[in-house]
């Protein structure tokens, strides 16, 4: 994970993991706490909900690797498709 700039406050950051959710930088490392990008609960510190809520996500190179995957399989079930109707 990449980090805010050093003198970064506390607050939420765009997931530096890729996902679309934003991350809590606690001013010296990023922690478990994600939100929705539109959160109503807005730039409040994180709560138990927040920490809950990450438990059951994956982080964002867990599903940049799980699109890998698919698109390969997809790949190789396009081309063997197109080899049976050649």
């Amino acid at each position: 994970m990449t980090t805010p700039p050093a003198q970064a406050a506390p607050g939420w950051y765009p997931d530096p993991g890729g996902s679309p959710t934003r991350r809590w930088w606690d001013g010296t490392q990023w922690t478990a706490a994600t939100r929705p990008p539109n959160d109503p609960a807005g730039d409040a510190p994180p709560g138990p909900a927040d920490v809950a809520r990450t438990a059951s996500a994956p982080p964002g190179w867990r599903s940049l690797r799980g699109l890998a995957v698919a698109s390969a399989i997809l790949y190789g079930i396009t081309a063997v498709l197109a080899v049976a109707t050649v």
